[in-house]
């Protein structure tokens, strides 16, 4: 297994002093040459990037504190501050209370097909121009026989 790449913390700065300036990761990375994988994990690990399993909930909402919140010191940005997963979660139960309920289907929500899909395994059948049903009856084998 590889040894992992221990940056200094001068680079680390300057990386993102650019990625904050708007420069695009492949340039950073030829400039600094690094690849480009080096430079998104720098940035992820400096909050800087969104991960790769990133969740769907938006982050700004009404009542929230905009996030990623940016870290200033001494008129530099040095990073940005994403929210905790607690808060993450709040987010989703008060995105899920908002749901609306699901409502009852009605025939017009099915298509043809699938309506006489479903009739076909209830025991209906389609001759004739005309709707059969299919009885199960039971049957007593001497009455058919004749014996």
């Amino acid at each position: 297994m590889p040894k992992k790449k221990i940056f200094s913390d001068e680079l680390v700065m300057k990386i993102i002093t650019m990625k904050h300036k708007g420069y695009k990761m492949s340039e950073i990375a030829d400039k600094f040459h690094l690849t480009t994988k080096q430079v998104d994990n720098i940035c992820t690990r400096n909050r800087l990037a969104e991960k790769k399993k990133a969740t769907t909930l938006p982050l700004i909402t009404q009542d929230a504190p905009s996030f990623p919140a940016e870290i200033v010191v001494d008129d530099v940005q040095i990073g940005t501050i994403a929210p905790m997963k607690e808060y993450v979660q709040s987010l989703q139960d008060k995105m899920d209370d908002q749901k609306p309920e699901k409502k009852e289907k009605t025939l017009d929500d099915f298509k043809p097909i699938e309506m006489i899909k479903y009739l076909y395994n209830k025991g209906y059948r389609i001759e004739n121009n005309g709707l059969y049903c299919l009885i199960k009856k039971p049957v007593c084998l001497s009455e058919i026989v004749g014996v």
